[in-house]
């Protein structure tokens, strides 16, 4: 049937599921029926939108999980240019930084003493540590600790200088 289809949506219980996944190969159908989902009061919903020009509206109309098969891409191939400290990345449509987590590798000058003493660069932000099962949001005085997953948000500029800091 059609995805786009109210009553058909409604027949096969849409008001009574937890999550619902559009990745049909139409963008338009895939926001459409995620926007019915979402009305619904469907708890989770996920839209795969490929038209990149598409994202920054996205928050907009209500739809914040959006998964684009190019920056996936993107991501994949930034983590692998970077190094392989980087566990992941995340950009926002529209804005220039990004979410960056890199994992704190033994020896790493990131794991040298407290943030405030490490020229931590201008244009990035420690958001989140996680330390085993322990998230910590971090001040100055904190220290990270090999095997650290670190949440950061980064200005492009900044890379560099926190490829020194997670590098060896």
């Amino acid at each position: 049937g059609d995805g786009t289809d109210t009553d058909l949506l409604m027949a096969e219980g849409l008001a009574e599921m937890d999550a619902f996944v559009a990745v049909t190969g139409d963008d338009e159908k895939n926001i459409i029926t995620t926007l019915l989902a979402r009305h619904s009061k469907v708890a989770h919903h996920i839209a795969l939108v490929n038209k990149v020009h598409y994202l920054p509206i996205m928050p907009t109309i209500g739809l914040d999980t959006v998964v684009s098969k190019q920056l996936l891409t993107v991501s994949a191939v930034q983590r692998f240019v970077h190094h392989q400290q980087v566990a992941s990345i995340a950009g926002l449509p529209g804005i220039n930084g990004q979410f960056m987590e890199y994992v704190a590798p033994p020896g790493a000058k990131i794991t040298r003493g407290r943030l405030r003493d490490l020229r931590f660069p201008r244009n990035a932000i420690v958001g989140a540590i996680l330390h085993g099962d322990q998230v910590t949001i971090p001040t100055g005085d904190t220290r990270i600790s090999a095997g650290d997953r670190v949440v950061i948000f980064t200005l492009p500029d900044a890379l560099g200088e926190l490829n020194r800091l997670f590098g060896r």
